[in-house]
This record gives C-alpha cells, sequence and structure tokens, in this order.
C-alpha cells in the first residue's frame, strides 16, 4: 500500500529505474574487476543469461571487523545487512536448529560485507574503495 506522498516520489523517480540500475550493474562490474584478485574478496557471480540491479553490493571477506574498522579509518562506511542468517534468526528459535545445522550460511554470516553501492558512485570512488581494500590484505 502506498500513500499519495510515497506514490507521487515513486512516479517522479519511475523514468529513471532503467539508467540507474544499468549504472549499478556498471558499477558492480567495476567492483567485480578491481576485487576479483583479492584472495580474501570473494565478490558475487553475474550469471550468464540472468539480470541483476545490485541493490547492495554484498563480498564475503576474511577478517571483517578489522576491515570494517580499517575502512571507517579511511572514510569509507560499509554496512552488515544480513547478520544472521535465516535458520539462526530469534523468529526460528522454536524450531531448534543450531548453526551446525547450516554451516554454510553460519560461516557466510560473519563474512558477508556490503560495499557501498549506488547509482551515483562514480569510478574513481569505486576504485579508491578497492585500493584501500588491496592495502588492507597487503598488511
Amino acid at each position: 500500500r502506498l500513500d499519495g506522498l510515497q506514490a507521487s516520489i515513486l512516479l517522479a523517480k519511475l523514468p529513471y529505474i532503467l539508467k540507474w540500475s544499468k549504472k549499478r550493474l556498471d558499477n558492480a562490474n567495476t567492483y567485480i574487476n578491481e576485487l576479483n584478485m583479492i584472495e580474501e574478496v570473494i565478490c558475487p557471480k553475474i550469471r550468464p543469461g540472468s539480470k541483476h540491479t545490485f541493490h547492495l553490493f554484498v563480498v564475503r571477506v576474511k577478517n571483517r571487523e578489522n576491515l570494517i574498522q580499517y575502512l571507517s579509518e579511511n572514510g569509507i562506511q560499509t554496512s552488515i545487512h544480513y547478520p544472521a542468517a535465516l535458520p539462526n534468526m530469534p523468529a526460528y528459535k522454536y524450531l531448534n536448529y543450531t548453526e551446525k545445522d547450516f554451516p554454510i550460511s553460519s560461516d557466510y554470516q560473519n563474512k558477508i560485507l556490503s560495499l557501498p553501492m549506488y547509482p551515483e558512485l562514480e569510478i574513481n570512488q569505486i576504485k579508491h574503495i578497492c585500493l584501500t581494500i588491496k592495502s588492507f590484505y597487503k598488511k
């Protein structure tokens, strides 16, 4: 359900959606090209024949907490959008699952990190983010 104000904002933004989606994809490809050579960073894969809008750009990293701190100290904001795998969330506690029941998702929940992603992000900004990540792992 949308109220009138939300609908009018959406209507004003709708003509730009394809342009913004393409820019997000271009940004994602820049990240992937820049970060793929870093062993400690695993980028999302884009499957042939599929489309992705990259609302978020989520990577898996080693030493996440220290990387977050390092990026923050260098003026780069990151986020953890999915802090717990679904089976590990409080809403599913009644099912009595443990992290051992879902070892891969339980492992990933401690490694995923969202890097800056929005259509206005410029290539030089992405390259700066990637260089900062590279410098962290070269220490």
